[in-house]
């Protein structure tokens, strides 16, 4: 065990058992070149090169380390580059390992302190925390229905989902590009690599995935080492200011990519305390926006960033009373999601998560909120990125 910085790594195994290796790189095909044009950024030899040596755990890599969330480690760059008017300073590998972390309430981890980074593992994370690789979404159909993987490397990703999760970064960076002011910021995927000793018993590679990402790779709902300094109190006063900020963000995803978030928990996005362009992450559980469930898809997005907000609320706060709080979020927040008055729906009669729904009817009654959305056209697109990128991944 060695300590770089103020966090453990496990550095027992020689990097030749990992051996990692980068199989897709930005601008590589002709639709992730064509979104680098517009961006004017292509991965540089020397990121590529950090890319691999952080994963193979490089001691001189280890030394960047800014921080560590789950599966994810976040890497100071050198210098800032400006992208879609917002300083991009940190390099993050996802699928760098496991970092162990208590489960206490669904999705709201607490990291084990002094605990090391374990390398990835074929260990199947779905059977270990398998509420956390559920998704409940809106289908065509506008019926609930719950996607989940059954099998996912602990620390790393499988060949689909890391082609999954890139395909739909991608479109959703595409959307930005084509903004004159986007109202948020993403990370963008730089390079897509695989463990060649690594595999599972279905014959599986685990992968992992570089980013370049703002704010020091910093999310809203993980609390960084400046925020460990507040008191629980006001770390949840400014991650409850959050919600009305997001509220717009949500609005132009919905309305520009037609597709619904479906993880809209504060761990997946950033809100800049100081201001500036928030960022939105993880577009993994994405699902297009038919006409059927628009207003009911629209809600659920809002509705989850409430109620996760307000999960954590009463985790730190057990004999908290968060109905008022609770009603205070829903009125702003809808409010700066519609960006106009809409009738209350009949009182006592409805849950929050219904209550959004209702308001989001009317406004597409009203014209305020477009009838459609471009759900056919993601579908399709994510369909033709995902194909394209996949070519390069051929090893399995």
């Amino acid at each position: 065990m060695k300590e770089f910085g103020n966090i453990p790594f496990d550095v027992i195994q020689p990097k030749e058992f990992l051996d990692a290796q980068i199989l897709w790189t930005l601008g590589q095909d002709n639709i992730s070149r064509s979104i680098a044009q517009k961006l004017g950024f292509y991965p540089s030899t020397d990121m590529l090169t950090m890319i691999t040596a952080g994963c193979n755990r490089d001691p001189a890599v280890l030394r960047c380390l800014l921080n560590i969330s789950g599966r994810s480690a976040n890497f100071a760059i050198g210098e800032t580059i400006r992208l879609i008017n917002v300083p991009y300073d940190t390099l993050q590998i996802g699928g760098f390992g496991n970092q162990p972390q208590d489960w206490s309430h669904g999705s709201i981890g607490t990291v084990v302190e002094g605990a090391p980074i374990d390398l990835p593992s074929t260990d199947n994370f779905a059977k270990s925390h398998p509420e956390l690789v559920r998704v409940d979404i809106i289908n065509r159909d506008g019926k609930v229905e719950i996607l989940e993987d059954p099998y996912s490397f602990t620390g790393a990703y499988t060949r689909k989902q890391a082609l999954e999760k890139v395909s739909a970064n991608l479109y959703v960076l595409e959307t930005i590009l084509n903004q004159t002011e986007p109202l948020y910021t993403v990370p963008i995927p730089i390079g897509i690599g695989y463990y060649p000793k690594i595999v599972s018993e279905q014959g599986q590679h685990a992968y992992f995935i570089a980013w370049i990402t703002p704010y020091k790779g910093r999310r809203t709902g993980v609390p960084d080492a400046s925020l460990k300094q507040q008191s629980a109190a006001q770390y949840f006063e400014t991650m409850i200011q959050t919600s009305p900020l997001m509220a717009p963000v949500f609005r132009s995803f919905h309305d520009t990519t037609g597709l619904a978030h479906n993880q809209t928990a504060p761990g997946n996005f950033y809100v800049p305390p100081e201001g500036g362009i928030p960022l939105l992450a993880d577009f993994s559980t994405v699902y297009p926006i038919s006409q059927k469930n628009i207003a009911s898809a629209r809600a659920r997005d809002l509705w989850k960033m409430i109620i996760s907000i307000i999960e954590g609320v009463c985790q730190t706060f057990p004999s908290y009373d968060a109905s008022q709080v609770m009603h205070n979020l829903y009125s702003s927040t809808h409010f700066l999601y519609l960006g106009a008055l809409i009738p209350d729906p009949p009182s006592g009669v409805m849950r929050i998560d219904q209550a959004i729904e209702y308001k989001i009817k009317l406004a597409i009654k009203m014209g305020i909120i477009p009838k459609e959305t471009p759900a056919v056209f993601a579908e399709n697109r994510l369909r033709v990125m995902s194909r394209e990128i996949s070519r390069s991944l051929s090893v399995d």
